[in-house]
């Protein structure tokens, strides 16, 4: 994983992001809170112990 800004930063502010990978789909922004909690699910789901991880070192 690897930290990366928005050169445009009103792409924040979208709250759903269209694409095609393979098939039509959709991507919305979490809170690390919500995916470790287990309300939201990540995919893929190997990336939450990299979350965890680096939450552990804040």
């Amino acid at each position: 994983m690897h930290e990366v800004e928005f050169e445009d930063s009103k792409l924040y502010e979208k709250e759903k992001f269209l694409f095609v990978d393979g098939h039509k789909a959709s991507a919305i922004w979490l809170s690390i809170d919500e995916i470790l909690s287990g309300k939201k699910t990540l995919y893929p789901d190997s990336l939450v112990s990299v979350l965890k991880n680096d939450k552990r070192e804040e």
